[in-house]
């Protein structure tokens, strides 16, 4: 007759065991349901910042420089000879600058997003003045 109580006693613990593990499993989906969800926020804040460095953030100093020679370049390409860049030169880099500011509306050509850094590089190298030219 004590093996009914004996059984009895360890079927308690057993239920036990099991709601506690069954909470612990409960808990667990919870857990994993909020790290999708962080997952899924940190995700969606990447793309932003990915956004906003694609359209806000201008050109850093070395593209600076680059796009500089490159106007320097392209106005003594138009100019040919040195005598002709001494007296043309700053008037043929200004209207470029101006050029490239208004194609890529910006005030000043420091502020090109730097996405857009390749295209503007292309655009001085193949600039050509609308007036024809001096």
């Amino acid at each position: 007759m004590n093996v009914p109580e004996v059984a009895d006693k360890q079927l308690v613990p057993e239920s036990k065991f099991l709601q506690i593990a069954q909470a612990l499993v409960n808990e667990a989906n919870s857990q994993s349901v909020a790290i999708e969800m962080l997952k899924q926020d940190m995700h969606d804040k990447l793309a932003l910042l990915e956004e906003k460095i694609e359209t806000e953030v201008p050109i850093n100093a070395p593209q600076v420089k680059a796009l500089k020679k490159a106007v320097e370049i392209r106005a003594r390409e138009h100019l040919e000879t040195d005598d002709r860049y001494k007296q043309y030169g700053k008037k043929l880099i200004r209207a470029i600058w101006t050029d490239l500011k208004d194609v890529f509306q910006v005030g000043q050509y420091r502020e090109i997003p730097r996405v857009k850094f390749e295209e503007s590089m292309i655009y001085v190298k193949t600039w050509y003045p609308s007036n024809g030219g001096d």
